[in-house]
């Protein structure tokens, strides 16, 4: 990266090992070297607004999504009274089911205990 003079922004890289719960206690405490920079394990990393766990288990996906969505509901009741029933149908569908349905093809495939959440 040092001959495209490209340099790590530490507070924004992340490494993350991806396994099973069992081979990731085996192997402790991680720190990988790049181009002088040190990055430090994650246990979850972020992209285009989806959390990778490294078991792969999306559960912090899955409670990020149940959090906003509540967050944005409970602002939703508070603004109800000044609103009609088909505005506030609106703004459930665009506020509340967005967040549901953005990027839900990693939600495939998944155990119905973590879907039973959503």
């Amino acid at each position: 990266m040092t001959f495209k003079q490209l340099k790590l922004n530490e507070n924004k890289t992340e490494f993350m090992v991806v396994g099973k719960r069992n081979g990731l206690r085996n192997l402790g405490y991680i720190q990988r070297d790049m181009n002088n920079d040190s990055v430090s394990i994650s246990s979850k990393a972020r992209d285009l607004d989806v959390i990778l766990d490294c078991n792969l288990s999306l559960n912090a996906q899955i409670n990020n999504v149940i959090k906003t969505a509540g967050y944005r509901l409970r602002n939703i009741v508070f603004i109800k009274k000044y609103l009609d029933e088909n505005s506030v149908k609106k703004l459930v569908i665009n506020c509340v089911n967005t967040r549901f349905d953005y990027c839900n093809s990693v939600h495939y495939n998944l155990p119905k205990v973590q879907l039973k959440k959503l």
